[in-house]
């Protein structure tokens, strides 16, 4: 059974949020809306000021998992 969490990125478009999830091993499963990689699952939200990343993953990677992208996202917006 997979845990799941949620990430709010403002800013970013569905496109980006599916290739920085493909960056950290993701396949394409429905474009733009949905990917898997092995022992995980994402689906990607659109909302008004950009997206939400529903994470679905066995526990003992969910963590590793949100901190990975994360920080793909901070310097895909120009961050840290």
């Amino acid at each position: 059974m997979y845990d799941s969490d949620s990430l709010p990125c403002p800013g970013l478009t569905p496109e980006r949020a599916e290739a920085l999830l493909r960056r950290l091993g993701a396949g394409v499963s429905e474009k733009h809306t949905r990917v898997e990689g092995l022992g995980w699952q994402a689906e990607i939200e659109p909302t008004e000021d950009g997206v939400v990343v529903h994470f679905h993953a066995h526990d003992e990677i969910l963590d590793d998992l949100l901190r990975r992208f994360e920080q793909h996202v901070d310097r895909e917006m120009g961050g840290a």
